[in-house]
């Protein structure tokens, strides 16, 4: 829970959300692992008291866990291990969630949790993205769709450009916690 983790680093602040994998029959709009880490990464060095919940299903835990053990002792794998509801309330604690189109995405949507949403060319979130939130960040595939199709990586979305949303929410939380 988002308890759990602030009570493991109770200054933890921001509580970031990662959610790294989409659909097993549509992993073709997963962002990188790698990625993910290097976004936590950036983040914690950005703001030396974030903590990383990582969400995800049962198929999704060695992902999950791995960028939980890149991330350090700050991040905590919750992949597999939490009902709906459970993950609702995760997610309501959180500062800013990050990850790829899925009903999870929609779920921090719904909640109004600042959010950093990617978006498979093939699924774009002009079309997929929850509506009326001033605190979504999305962040679309650049390839046009005449020049996209499932073998259209999601590594074409920088790392750089991910960060960039996130800070910006981070950014005003921060000025309006003053």
């Amino acid at each position: 829970h988002a308890w759990r983790v602030r009570h493991i680093a109770p200054n933890a602040w921001p509580l970031v959300v990662l959610h790294p994998a989409s659909f097993p029959t549509k992993a073709y709009r997963d962002w990188p692992l790698e990625y993910f880490i290097q976004l936590g990464k950036r983040i914690a060095a950005q703001w030396p008291n974030a903590a990383f919940v990582i969400t995800g299903g049962p198929e999704d835990r060695p992902r999950a866990t791995t960028l939980a053990a890149q991330l350090g002792p700050r991040a905590v794998s919750c992949a597999g291990h939490r009902g709906l509801r459970q993950t609702a309330a995760i997610l309501a604690g959180a500062d800013l969630y990050v990850g790829v189109d899925t009903g999870l995405t929609h779920l921090a949507g719904a909640l109004n949790v600042p959010m950093v949403a990617l978006y498979h060319c093939l699924h774009r979130g002009s079309h997929l993205a929850p509506l009326n939130h001033p605190q979504l960040r999305v962040v679309e595939h650049p390839r046009v769709e005449t020049d996209c199709d499932e073998q259209s990586a999601m590594a074409e979305i920088s790392v750089e450009t991910v960060f960039t949303a996130a800070s910006e929410l981070l950014a005003q939380a921060a000025s309006h916690a003053c």
